[in-house]
């Protein structure tokens, strides 16, 4: 073979062999880029992954309430009164921690009421209703004693009478519309000579609740072993100044007897029209050193019944309402003997309502140690939460 020609076969040959190197370069070079695009899909799904689970494991969620209300008039003892108050400032945040716990804190102040505010509840719930039944509450709490719903602007006397918040352990379960708890706390009333320090005190709840063909429909009944431990009976009762000589003639920690309570109610809703029952009472009579009523042991009751209306006009949501109120042998209590009540509310902006309510409110007679009188207020709430 000539030079020339073993020259020129040598260059054919290191063309190729060059051009087989680029192309064995290029395949590379493009398996790695599809290696990278398909690691940066994978990091970019894990990312989201991620963060969603952040999302879905600790949001903490708030909400808040407030309400101003403007009255005036007579009350059922015929003291003339008027008044602006900020009625409501509820602020509240929940947290779903994980799938088994959820906790919430409330923070309440009512001018007049509770002054400074404080925390109204603090509760730490152990449950998942798509796994279990069952859960596990405790903390600062209102103990599933009575519902007291109303569509009225001020709380019904049931409310008054049996609302009980104290920090207390709950179990409970939810299955098929059923529902119930039970609870135990170490509550403010105490026997003479009990000790103060235990937790001594308990209750528990038993309802249905159903919903069928847009009726619904939910009733329950509930026990607690001292009726004397709601907010308003313990409250007023160291208060009860029979002598009017300026000191308490009742210890609540000093009771002769613990009288347990008893409740029930029942909801009717039916789209426009909601029905509402409810009674609360102690189950038994006080000894009349610690509440009396005409010289006896007074045992203490409330009921209410209410009919509410919603309809839309110009499509905003309005609602009006009935109800009758009635208590027996708690004038120690500070509470009227009945309540006729009318109120109209409206949506007048999202999440915003403005509320009139008028309360005509009899007290006892004075052969039952009331004043005899009866008196109306008139109420004006504007309320929004957000």
């Amino acid at each position: 073979m000539s030079r020339h020609v073993f020259e020129k076969v040598a260059l054919v040959a290191a063309v190729s062999a060059t051009w087989g190197m680029a192309q064995a370069q290029e395949s590379e070079l493009r398996d790695t880029v599809r290696y990278l695009e398909g690691r940066v899909q994978v990091l970019e799904e894990e990312k989201v992954v991620r963060e969603e689970a952040v999302k879905a494991a600790s949001p903490i969620n708030f909400g808040a309430l407030i309400e101003v209300e403007g009255a005036g008039g007579e009350d059922h003892e015929g003291a003339d009164s008027s008044d602006v108050v900020l009625a409501t400032v509820e602020l509240v945040a929940e947290a779903q921690i994980n799938d088994w716990t959820h906790a919430q804190v409330a923070y309440l102040f009512e001018e007049d009421d509770t002054e400074p505010g404080e925390i109204d509840q603090a509760i730490l719930t152990f449950g998942n209703p798509e796994r279990s039944p069952f859960y596990l509450s405790g903390g600062r709490m209102y103990v599933p004693f009575g519902v007291f719903e109303s569509g009225m602007v001020s709380d019904p006397l049931t409310l008054e009478l049996g609302e009980t918040r104290e920090s207390a352990l709950q179990v409970g379960f939810e299955t098929g519309g059923l529902y119930g708890a039970a609870y135990a706390f170490n509550g403010d009333s105490q026997e003479v000579g009990d000790d103060t320090d235990s937790i001594d005190q308990f209750g528990a709840n038993l309802g249905w609740a159903m919903e069928r063909d847009g009726y619904i429909l939910d009733v329950g009944l509930g026990y607690i072993s001292s009726v004397a431990d709601s907010d308003g009976v313990s409250g007023a009762m160291g208060e009860i100044d029979r002598d009017e000589d300026g000191v308490a003639d009742v210890d609540i920690d000093s009771l002769q007897d613990a009288v347990p309570g008893i409740s029930a109610h029942a909801i009717v809703n039916t789209g426009s029209w909601t029905f509402i029952g409810e009674y609360t009472g102690a189950s038994d009579d006080f000894q009349a050193a610690d509440m009396g009523f005409r010289g006896n042991g007074a045992q203490p009751t409330a009921w209410n019944l209410e009919a509410n209306y919603g309809f839309m006009v110009m499509g905003r949501d309005v609602s009006v309402g009935v109800a009758r109120q009635e208590s027996a042998e708690a004038v120690e209590l500070g509470l009227p003997e009945s309540k006729t009540l009318a109120a109209l509310s409206m949506g007048i902006m999202d999440n915003t309502a403005l509320s009139l309510e008028y309360a005509l409110a009899e007290d006892y007679s004075m052969a039952d140690g009331g004043s005899g009188e009866d008196g109306g207020i008139f109420t004006l709430q504007m309320a929004a939460e957000f």
